[in-house]
């Protein structure tokens, strides 16, 4: 219905297991060359577990569309039969004569099929999907069919396939035995919510969609919260979201439309704890869940172990260094923006550093003594410079006392004849992420290779949008600011500075 008005070629979220519409992440690729790699090597018994909608059926198909020629699958949908159905289906499947309708003839008959294609090189496999519906007889009739076996492999593969009730199943007391045969374990899980965005692009692609961001940032929020991450879900609430876009003429799916959608089809956002912290709280607890996971001391060991001073000292090093810093700014700010700036690029030298500080610029200037005192700031700064001869003395130090009761002393500039205009605020330059680049490759060239810590460093300070930056979205807006001493040295509102150093 849709299709025309925003250019697809198919439906894009269709809820069948298209294989073509597999979108592959670390977890699934983990799990699809899990099951390649025992169908391979002739594990036996491999289990692959997920909740439902993650996608386990599209991950069968699209082992079942492997290239793989020399692989036989048998695929099991209805779960509900008996064992002796079960073997039935496969000869029938697998094209066999079978001398009888007994349960020994077809195990024979399979038996005998099994040994000619292991001797071609040949594998058979058994998918059995919805696996958790299996009662507990044929779960051991199964096992007992894997004997099917040579002194150094097995005959036959068997994939079982289901919910998480699976694994709860298979941990019951009655079933150890097929348990302990289980020799590779699989298991999919929820998208994360940064994933969501890519898979529905991916889909849209997939769907013949060329323009771009049809659904908007905070629709795809809103479409990760409801479905908690689950590809079905994600896929039933996209396919409504565009059918009331195409009711209502509108061109992109906002957040409004996804949240219209949830509420029809009674689901409830995925509350978050974490997500109303500020974002110095997440990265304390992400850092310190890092250092318990590396560092996990047995009870004894975690009371009596001294506590290293390293960290101590580093800290106190570093205040120091920045009150030094700070110290140096309030008497020297004109020329210690450009020493910093210059410093960090690599630019500056003892030389340069001391000229840049030396208060050359009150050279043939004249400034007349005076005293205020501001009953608002409480502030009393006097200064009393004497104009010198430039050319008797050029170097000669100012020798004039000057006074301070709370702030240092400030140089009184003459009062311009016209006001000076704020200078025009310039956009920092963008860039639109494309598919399949990266942020480091971007940084690099725009900033160049030795620069490279720094320029990831500035790009995370002026993209606040993109929480980490090995995960981003083709599509996005990346600004590219210049290395300059206003990206790099920013005044703060309390007339603090706020300085991006390079990191180590």
């Amino acid at each position: 219905m849709y299709n025309d008005y925003f250019g697809f070629r198919e439906k894009p979220f269709n809820v069948t297991p298209d294989p073509r519409y597999f979108y592959t992440n670390p977890i699934y690729q983990e799990a699809y060359a899990s099951l390649l790699y025992g169908i391979r090597e002739r594990k036996g018994f491999i289990v692959l577990t997920g909740e439902v909608g993650t996608g386990k059926t599209t991950l069968l198909r699209r082992l079942m569309n492997s290239p793989e020629e020399n692989i036989r699958l048998v695929f099991f949908y209805n779960t509900m039969l008996s064992f002796e159905e079960l073997v039935s289906f496969a000869c029938d499947e697998l094209g066999l004569l079978v001398k009888g309708t007994g349960r020994l003839q077809k195990i024979q008959a399979l038996n005998e099929f099994l040994i000619a294609q292991s001797k071609n090189g040949g594998t058979v496999v058994l998918l059995v999907d919805e696996a958790q519906n299996l009662t507990d007889d044929v779960l051991e009739n199964l096992r007992l069919l894997s004997n099917l076996e040579t002194p150094s492999e097995k005959l036959l593969q068997i994939v079982l396939v289901g919910q998480t009730e699976l694994d709860a199943k298979l941990g019951q007391p009655q079933l150890r035995q097929i348990k302990q045969r289980v020799a590779l374990h699989c298991r999919l899980d929820r998208l994360k919510d940064r994933e969501v965005g890519p898979f529905i692009n991916y889909r849209l692609r997939m769907a013949g969609y060329e323009r771009e961001n049809l659904f908007t940032a905070e629709a795809i929020q809103e479409v990760a919260s409801y479905s908690k991450g689950i590809p079905r879900l994600i896929n039933i609430i996209c396919d409504n979201a565009l059918l009331i876009g195409y009711a209502t003429a509108a061109k992109k799916i906002s957040a409004e439309v996804i949240r219209e959608v949830a509420n029809d089809l009674r689901l409830n956002p995925e509350v978050q704890a974490e997500s109303a912290q500020p974002a110095a709280v997440k990265a304390v607890k992400k850092v310190e869940n890092k250092q318990e996971t590396r560092v996990n001391p047995r009870p004894e060991q975690a009371i009596s172990r001294p506590r290293s001073l390293k960290p101590v000292l580093v800290g106190s090093l570093i205040t120091l260094l920045l009150v030094a810093l700070v110290g140096g700014a309030v008497f020297y700010k004109p020329k210690l923006e450009s020493w910093l700036f210059d410093a960090m690029l690599g630019k500056s030298s003892p030389e340069k550093t001391q000229a840049a500080i030396r208060p050359e610029s009150l050279k043939n200037s004249r400034l007349e003594s005076q005293s205020a005192k501001s009953s608002d700031a409480g502030e009393i700064a006097l200064a009393s410079v004497r104009q010198t001869d430039a050319a008797q003395a050029p170097n000669k130090e100012i020798n004039e006392p000057v006074k301070a009761e709370r702030l240092p002393p400030r140089l009184v500039q003459p009062p311009s004849a016209e006001p000076a205009k704020a200078p025009a605020v310039q956009k920092d330059p963008s860039v639109v992420i494309q598919w399949g680049n990266t942020i480091s490759r971007i940084a690099t060239e725009k900033y160049g290779t030795e620069k490279i810590l720094l320029a990831m460093d500035i790009l995370k300070e002026s993209n606040p949008g993109i929480e980490d930056l090995n995960w981003v979205i083709a599509g996005q807006n990346l600004s590219l600011p210049p290395l300059t001493r206003e990206t790099l040295l920013r005044k703060q509102p309390d007339a603090t500075y706020r300085l991006i150093l390079d990191s180590f």
